[in-house]
C-alpha cells in the first residue's frame, strides 16, 4: 500500500463511481428493454431490441458486481493506508 497516495485514492474512487453510474444505467435500460421491448424499441428508434437488451443485461452483470465490490471495499483500503502512514 506504500505506492498509493491519497490523491491516487481519490482519483480511483471517482473513476470507479463514474463507471458504476454508467453500468447501472446500462443495466437498468437493458432491463427495461427486456420487459418493455416495444416501448424501448420505439424510444431508441429500433436500436435496442429485446435480444440486444438481454445480451447487454447479461454482459454487464459481472462488471457491475466487480465495481460494486471495489466501490464497497475502498474504505477498507483507505483505512489500511492510514495505518501504514
Amino acid at each position: 500500500m506504500d505506492g498509493i497516495s491519497i490523491q491516487d485514492y481519490k482519483k480511483l474512487k471517482k473513476y470507479i463511481a463514474y463507471l458504476l453510474y454508467v453500468i447501472i444505467i446500462i443495466v437498468i435500460i437493458s432491463g427495461l428493454g427486456i420487459n418493455y421491448h416495444r416501448t424501448m424499441e420505439f424510444i431508441t428508434l429500433g436500436i435496442l431490441n429485446k435480444s440486444l437488451s438481454f445480451n447487454l443485461h447479461v454482459w454487464f452483470f459481472v462488471p457491475l458486481v466487480i465495481l460494486i465490490v471495489l466501490h464497497t471495499s475502498l474504505p477498507v483500503l483507505k483505512s489500511k493506508m492510514r495505518k501504514n502512514e
